[in-house]
């Protein structure tokens, strides 16, 4: 999760499950993540200012754990409607001191890896929203600065001064010739 503007987003997917329900648990659990991470990935594909080349470059990496065992998988989004799954490979916690060289050399470079796509999905994301922020930010400051066209005709606050007589009496009336 990341927080923007003041709101939440997710930027990778993730699930525990329980260990002592078994391995049917960890298959079972796939479908939720796959699901996960194709919602955090159209999240922001349908930003208004995700560029397309912000979306090739989106890939969404999801941790799921069972016990002592995880896996690494990433979903990316190859056209429309096509998403595609990697498996990058497993991460598993050392359970005593002679697996600690798997840590070093499998574990912690996978979670690098996610969490330099986390971070690069939350540039991307937060990239897009601050673009739409400071659009509607320019328009609603534009928009108070004077009328457009279009509310001239339903709201007009302003008056011009040539199309009423002077308050002074005797004064002559001056008529512009662009009326006649």
């Amino acid at each position: 999760m990341t927080s923007i503007n003041g709101s939440m987003h997710d930027v990778l997917a993730g699930e525990f499950a329980n260990s002592k329900l078994g391995p049917w648990k960890f298959t079972s659990d796939h479908l939720k993540v796959l699901r996960e991470s194709k919602v955090i990935l159209d999240h922001v594909v349908n930003q208004k200012f995700t560029t397309a080349h912000d979306t090739r470059r989106l890939i969404v990496p999801s941790f799921q754990a069972n016990g002592l065992d995880g896996e690494v998988k990433v979903m990316k989004l190859y056209a429309p409607g096509l998403y595609t799954i990697q498996h990058i490979g497993s991460v598993d916690i050392p359970s005593n001191a002679n697996c600690l060289h798997d840590l070093r050399k499998k574990t912690i470079p996978r979670l690098r890896f996610m969490k330099y796509h986390a971070l690069k999905n939350a540039h991307i994301l937060s990239k897009s929203l601050e673009k739409e922020a400071r659009l509607k930010k320019k328009k609603s400051a534009s928009y108070r600065k004077s009328p457009s066209c279009d509310d001239v005709e339903t709201d007009t606050k302003w008056t011009r001064s040539t199309w009423f007589p002077s308050p002074r009496p005797g004064a002559p009336i001056v008529i512009p010739t662009d009326m006649f």
